[in-house]
């Protein structure tokens, strides 16, 4: 779900709000938990060829628990097509087991025949 609103003061200037479903095509493990996917929620502001952007990631993760991200960075655009992007994540919250974990990182983006990829990498450090 998307929704995007021009400022109307220049063109490729505008304000938008997103929910989006996300899966991992390579789930990785926190504590013995494997990341199942859940819903990204940000807002960006496009001005040109390019776009600042923060918002939230909640993953589910197999063991019922759930990690909130938030996250921050950049896209650029060639035209209307997206070209890269990339941002500064860090665990903001989680719940049950997982309570008390700490972690940042970073990821990369890439639009590959229309289709959205990222890879990220960082650290985790377990609730004790």
């Amino acid at each position: 779900m998307t929704q995007e609103i021009p400022i109307g003061d220049r063109p490729n200037h505008s304000y938008t709000v997103s929910k989006t479903p996300c899966t991992w095509t390579k789930p990785f493990e926190i504590a013995g938990q494997k990341a199942e996917g859940g819903n990204g929620v940000q807002v960006d502001e496009r001005d040109g060829n390019t776009s600042r952007y923060r918002g939230h990631y909640l993953d589910r993760m197999s063991g019922g628990d759930t990690v909130n991200y938030s996250y921050e960075g950049l896209a650029t655009f060639k035209g209307q097509m997206p070209e890269g992007a990339t941002w500064r994540w860090t665990v903001a919250h989680a719940t049950g087991k997982l309570r008390g974990l700490t972690g940042r990182g970073t990821c990369k983006g890439s639009w590959p025949e229309g289709t959205y990829r990222w890879s990220c990498s960082g650290r985790f450090r377990a609730p004790k």
